[in-house]
């Protein structure tokens, strides 16, 4: 079973990205470049694997995107319903810490597009992704990764070349099946014609030459019987 990752480690990341929220979601100008957003990226990826919260195999753009973004897109998505509903109970609507904290980074005001769950990327999550609370991030990440446009057209485009390969082996099965048919066409018109030749007391001509002796062909001409 997957390990639950505790609010306080959460918590701990959280807040460490908070110090650093300037840098990591600022307008790009000439004194916050890319470089330096993605170091600030990077360190917040050696905070998140220091509290466990994200394996080590993974890169700073799985924090931004499937474990900040997931947190985010469910505390927005809470906001919104309880904005919506006027109520404060319930599951969708009921805010922790986690929540708040989350909030309290990309500020409260923030737009929810028409309620819908939208990740820090634009990607739309999945209700039951969203709805989950999340025990393990690399799971329900792997999950979100899959539901995304991207991930949805490169499936596609996979489908799409197996129909295509499987499709161009037909062709090609079918080309040799005509292959081997004329081939065969065409022996039997020459047997037919060596029969003719021989029945007139013809010279073998070019079309027959290569039926030449120890073989001659029988009148049924569906076999060769050595002179």
């Amino acid at each position: 079973m997957a390990t639950q990752v505790k609010s306080e480690s959460k918590l701990a990341l959280l807040a460490f990205i908070k110090e650093k929220k300037d840098v990591l979601f600022g307008k790009f100008t000439s004194e916050l470049d890319k470089n330096r957003k993605t170091s600030a990226w990077k360190d917040a990826l050696i905070k998140a694997q220091s509290l466990q919260i994200v394996a080590s195999t993974r890169d700073w753009t799985y924090l931004r995107d499937n474990v900040f973004g997931v947190w985010k897109t469910r505390a927005m998505a809470k906001k919104d319903n309880r904005k919506k509903t006027g109520s404060e109970g319930g599951k969708d609507r009921k805010l922790t810490e986690v929540d708040n904290a989350v909030l309290d980074i990309v500020g409260r005001d923030s737009p929810v597009m028409e309620g819908l769950p939208i990740g820090e990327t634009g990607n739309f999550v999945p209700t039951e992704i969203y709805d989950s609370q999340i025990s393990n991030p690399d799971i329900a990440a792997d999950q979100l990764e899959l539901s995304t446009p991207a991930a949805q057209l490169s499936r596609k485009s996979r489908q799409l070349k197996r129909k295509s390969d499987t499709a161009k082996q037909i062709l090609v099965a079918q080309k040799e099946a005509k292959l081997e048919l004329m081939k065969l066409q065409i022996y039997k018109t020459k047997l037919e014609a060596l029969k003719l030749e021989r029945e007139l007391n013809l010279p073998r001509s070019g079309f027959t030459k290569e039926f030449e002796p120890p073989y001659i062909v029988e009148i049924e001409l569906d076999r060769f019987t050595p002179v």
